[in-house]
């Protein structure tokens, strides 16, 4: 596949190990940039909030990945991990790449960086976002957002994560920064993206107007 100069770009901040929210509408080639992008990294797990999803990108599903139950999830009960072998392949990961982030709601997206932190060996780690690991997601806020089923909705933790979607909860607002990168072209919508998306984790974006 042929990538544009801004596709390109996408790839190069990918590889240089940076925190990247990559945006664009279905179709756009966010899943082939990914491929390119992790092509001969060392490390790296693919995961999505759907099996679907997950199917897409030859990962797995959230759930799966991080043991955690169905249902709502709160880090403060979520059990620690006692598998030394599952701590240290958390420990190996370098790079998560995370699809379909407007369907990852909040509280799954807290419990994976809380299960991250967890396992790290490193007490810095268990400080830092993610457990200090790079991060990329890829999606569009802009289209379908988290579900929270009605029988959820009155115990859905808003107080504490401040909402159902993935940027909702305050510590996003300590990560590094993210840099935005749309697979759209033109311009107007690319600012469109960047300002839409802001809120994710209140951090800087690079190429924001």
């Amino acid at each position: 596949m042929n990538f544009n100069e801004e596709q390109r770009a996408a790839i190069d901040l990918i590889r240089y190990g940076r925190n990247v929210f990559l945006s664009g509408a279905g179709g756009t080639g966010k899943s082939s940039i990914i491929r390119e992008a992790i092509r001969g990294m060392q490390n790296v797990v693919l995961l999505a909030p759907t099996g679907g999803a997950a199917l897409n990108i030859g990962g797995q599903t959230i759930h799966a990945f991080a043991r955690l139950s169905p249902g709502l999830l709160c880090p403060d009960t979520i059990p620690g991990v006692a598998d030394s072998r599952y701590r240290r392949m958390l420990n190996a990961v370098q790079t998560i790449v995370i699809d379909e982030i407007s369907l990852t709601r909040s509280d799954l997206f807290a419990a994976l960086d809380h299960r991250f932190r967890d396992a790290a060996i490193d007490p810095r780690g268990r400080l830092t976002p993610w457990g200090g690991k790079q991060i990329v997601v890829l999606g569009d806020f802009l289209q379908l957002p988290p579900v929270v089923t009605s029988s959820e909705e009155e115990l859905f933790p808003e107080s504490r994560l401040n909402g159902a979607f993935a940027f909702s909860p305050p510590f996003g607002r300590k990560a590094t920064s993210f840099p935005c990168c749309s697979t759209r072209c033109n311009a107007s919508m690319i600012r469109c993206c960047c300002k839409s998306c802001r809120p994710f984790g209140s951090v800087t974006w690079t190429n924001a107007p």
